[in-house]
């Protein structure tokens, strides 16, 4: 039965019906080509007429033109024969072929698009302003984008991501995968729109704008299956001849691979290989980034990582996926440094703390665990280890296995080194009382601070049990415990014992004109009487709401008609 009251959210999502028909689940050529014939418009022949005239009725019309073209480009499938009749006139030729590139229906109609441009001008043009789309392998989407959404071209590269990320969740799903991803159970990540974090939500759910600069990550679920073997000793012979001799920079070496990428499948040592044919560190972090999962024998990533510069190592940089990048087999020597604020981050930490729970806490020396000052009320919804997030977790794994049973330390421990002078548990309570260290700062040692302020509160109470107050008030005046010597009243004039002061000795009272309340809470004396005010003979102590000028400090020898509570 349907219920007759009641509010429901449903969200309508067909990738799973589109992609229904591959024979190949991670063929993802194959299924951007079947969702673009499905979602986008072919131009009848009836109405290819009326649309040219409609564009040559603008003729010399540049920006209306322009518009009619991102139009066209963003939902209609064309044929090139079609692009290049749009593009006849020369004065709107250059925009026409870069413009409409992205409605071509592969990569065969685009490269007889831009071939047949009607001027080597419009020819250069199109290949540099659709440089992402020409480059993009969908076969193999990992890597760093920047994308400009005003152009077509960039606009097409980022739907195409965000249909995949769609697509490999529903992969994930079927296949029952765990969600290592940083944010959102996407495979998009560190997504900057116009140099400002998206984290609202999902990308899927992100308003797409029509322009500005968007920058983001893409980490890819697919991997090399158990048939696949690595690239003949032959061929990859001739591979590494051909990008040692020719003249190209490091650069350009690196994008003419991207095309291929999917093909190629490598053992850790040929890409260990390839990475040593290049000189400069961002060179090979991009070859990294491209061939690292085409590895076949990934336990072996070793071998290939050595290779990178100390300032590129990977877990020090927000772009990679640490569960992706995380050295599962070799984590000896290798130095680690995590931003508990992501997912995927908290996730391989917990794999260094799992690691050494078996093999001994030795194997971590010199830990530090930095608290982000700026986010200290952020809540870590993953109840990892019940700490805040926005917080770095830093240490070096040794390959030092052998250690005495008195030096491993537990993961709570470790954490709190580097907040409390003390050990502390889960719920950071102490577990010792070091009643002779003195070092740290006041905020490191809170639960010293606590036992030594209980101990000096027995003792006052112990006094004033036997009639002794103001012998005790001396004694707290003495230690600077007074709460008018903590927070002078001239200066911290609203603090709640204050407003609520009465003397009992002289029956005055600390607003000595009355008081605001909040309901039952009070929040300012009131204000001085106007005639006061406008008397020539009042006091600069009448003219004041609070009587502490009048009150004196706590700290005087005599006992001041003011003293607030000796606690403090």
């Amino acid at each position: 039965t349907v219920p007759t009251a009641g509010g429901t959210r449903i969200k309508f999502n067909m990738e799973k019906a589109m992609g229904r028909s591959l024979g190949d689940r991670w063929d993802f050529h194959g299924l951007l080509a079947e969702q673009s014939q499905l979602l986008r418009c072919r131009l009848p022949a009836a109405k290819q007429l009326q649309l040219f005239k409609q564009f040559s009725a603008l003729k010399m019309q540049i920006q209306e033109q322009v518009v009619f073209l991102n139009a066209l480009a963003r939902d209609f499938l064309l044929e090139p024969s079609q692009i290049l009749q749009l593009g006849f006139e020369r004065e709107i030729a250059e925009e026409v072929v870069w413009r409409l590139l992205p409605c071509t229906a592969g990569a065969k109609e685009r490269y007889l698009t831009i071939l047949a441009a009607p001027t080597f001008r419009a020819y250069i043009s199109a290949l540099q302003h659709s440089h992402s789309l020409l480059n993009l392998n969908v076969q193999n989407p990992s890597g760093h984008y920047r994308l400009d959404l005003a152009n077509p071209s960039d606009a097409f590269v980022g739907q195409q991501l965000l249909r995949l990320d769609r697509w490999e969740g529903v992969l994930r799903q079927e296949l029952r995968r765990k969600d290592t991803s940083r944010m959102f159970s996407s495979c998009i990540f560190n997504a900057l729109y116009l140099e400002k974090r998206i984290d609202s939500g999902p990308m899927n759910d992100w308003p797409w704008p029509e322009h500005g600069l968007l920058v983001l990550d893409y980490a890819s679920g697919k991997r090399p299956t158990a048939e696949d073997s690595a690239v003949a000793a032959p061929s990859f012979r001739n591979l590494c001849q051909a990008l040692h001799l020719c003249s190209l920079t490091e650069e350009q070496k690196v994008a003419a691979l991207v095309p291929v990428s999917h093909e190629l499948f490598l053992s850790s040592l040929q890409l260990r290989t390839l990475l040593l044919l290049l000189e400069t560190p961002n060179a090979r972090l991009k070859l990294f980034e491209l061939l690292y999962l085409r590895i076949v024998d990934i336990q072996n990533q070793t071998l290939a990582r050595d290779v990178l510069d100390e300032s590129c190592n990977f877990c020090k940089l927000e772009r990679f996926n640490q569960c992706m990048m995380f050295p599962f087999v070799q984590p000896e020597s290798f130095a680690f440094e995590f931003n508990l604020k992501h997912l995927d981050h908290r996730l391989a930490s917990l794999a260094v703390f799992k690691l050494c729970e078996v093999e001994g806490w030795a194997n971590l020396p010199e830990p530090a665990f930095v608290a982000d000052l700026a986010d200290e009320d952020g809540t870590d919804e993953a109840l990892f280890w019940r700490l805040s997030l926005y917080r770095f977790l830093t240490y070096d794994s040794s390959a030092e296995l052998s250690g005495s049973s008195d030096s491993r330390r537990t993961p709570w421990e470790i954490v709190s080194m580097a907040d409390f002078k003390l050990k502390v548990d889960e719920s950071n309570k102490a577990t010792e009382l070091p009643l002779l260290r003195i070092c740290g700062t006041v905020q490191q040692n809170p639960h010293m601070r606590a036992f030594w302020g209980s101990v000096f509160s027995f003792f006052l109470a112990f006094l004033g049990w036997f009639a002794l107050a103001p012998l005790g008030l001396e004694v707290a005046t003495s230690i600077n415990m007074c709460e008018n010597q903590k927070f002078p009243p001239a200066e911290n004039p609203l603090r709640p014992a204050y407003l609520k002061y009465k003397s009992l000795k002289t029956g005055l009272e600390y607003c000595q004109y009355g008081k605001v309340k909040d309901g039952d809470t009070i929040t300012d004396c009131a204000a001085v009487p106007a005639d006061i005010m406008s008397s020539a003979t009042a006091t600069a102590e009448e003219k004041s709401p609070y009587a502490h000028y009048k009150a004196g400090a706590a700290a005087d020898e005599e006992e001041s008609e003011y003293e607030t509570d000796e606690e403090g």
